[in-house]
């Protein structure tokens, strides 16, 4: 039946949901009317595009998307977007979906459980390019979310590229966060077998490759890097301690003989890169901090630590990175 006479108490949404000239209304569980262009939401979304093709009419046999007694507002379809426990979405949900959606708005990220939420009414309602960019904005403050996520709607990229910034964290820090609930066990095991790899792999860039008894050998501590990080090499200074171990670095096998505390802060990252495989690990100021004080206590050594260390970091970091890259995780 037509349901002007029974409909609720609503409210405009204000601009730019509030144009006279648009041909449906979405409300919102709190009675909020946003009154959008069929068009805008057929381009977002298969699942619009395909329920404007079906007849339209205004008798009293039209449903919903639910199935109930279509609504009509000012001649208009009023249609209610439902989340999977069937429950209407709130107006700040709604608002930031359309707002993604609306051609003269600019996106802004807001509150990370809004755009959650509205990242998952996006997928549900066929939204894939709106949901992707949601998770552009959600997946550095809320990984772990996204990546359950991501997998829950089959979104394969945005589940890699979560993956990754998962690894900033130690897992056994990981947030109790609900949309886990979304994922298989198997997809968490992925996870978790995917950090431990990359644990594993990063710890070997502190630590040097082993062979047998040889020092350990730093590939990527090249004989340019060498000459520039002076302090791991230092002759006839006896006022710095070296590490009582000798290293092998680059493509020429220099032999270096780094100070103690470099071998310190190299054996602390290799630690913490075990829990935390992340580039953001090496640079992390509780590591560095304590390198620069050890090293300061060197007369040598404090006048070229802090650019020596810093030229070093960012190459180690680099490194870490590269190595990241390389650790596959395939579609979970």
């Amino acid at each position: 039946m037509l349901t002007n006479q029974s409909s609720p108490e609503t409210t405009t949404a204000k601009s730019p949901f509030d144009d006279l000239d648009a041909d449906i209304i979405i409300r919102s569980s709190d009675n909020i009317d946003f009154r959008v262009f069929k068009s805008m939401l057929s381009l977002a979304s298969p699942f619009f595009k395909d329920m404007f093709k079906l007849p339209q009419t205004t008798d009293s046999d039209s449903h919903d998307i639910q199935g109930n007694d279509q609504v009509y507002k000012d001649g208009f379809p009023v249609i209610v977007m439902y989340d999977d426990k069937n429950e209407a979405y709130k107006s700040e949900v709604v608002e930031k979906l359309l707002i993604f959606c609306h051609p003269a708005c600019v996106p802004e990220p807001g509150d990370a459980g809004v755009l959650a939420e509205a990242a998952g009414a996006a997928a549900k309602y066929q939204m894939e390019g709106v949901a992707r960019m949601m998770l552009k904005y959600l997946v550095k403050s809320r990984p772990l979310m996204v990546f359950a996520f991501a997998c829950h709607f089959g979104l394969v990229e945005e589940a890699k590229v979560a993956a990754r910034h998962t690894l900033r964290m130690r897992t056994v820090d990981f947030p109790r966060e609900p949309m886990l609930k979304m994922i298989t066990a198997w997809q968490y095991h992925r996870l978790l077998e995917f950090h431990r790899r990359c644990g594993k792999d990063t710890s070997e860039v502190a630590r040097g490759e082993r062979f047998g008894n040889f020092e350990p050998h730093f590939s990527w501590i090249t004989s340019q890097i060498g000459k520039s990080v002076l302090f791991l090499h230092l002759k006839g200074i006896e006022s710095c301690e070296t590490g009582g171990q000798r290293i092998t670095t680059g493509a020429d096998d220099a032999t270096l003989s780094p100070r103690i505390w470099w071998t310190e802060y190299t054996e602390q990252a290799a630690s913490e890169l075990e829990l935390r495989p992340s580039a953001e690990t090496v640079m992390s100021h509780e590591l560095m901090d304590r390198a620069l004080r050890s090293a300061s206590k060197c007369k040598f050594c404090r006048e070229k630590v802090f650019t020596k260390m810093r030229a070093f970091t960012n190459v180690f970091k680099a490194e870490v990175e590269g190595v990241i890259s390389r650790v596959s995780f395939s579609s979970p």
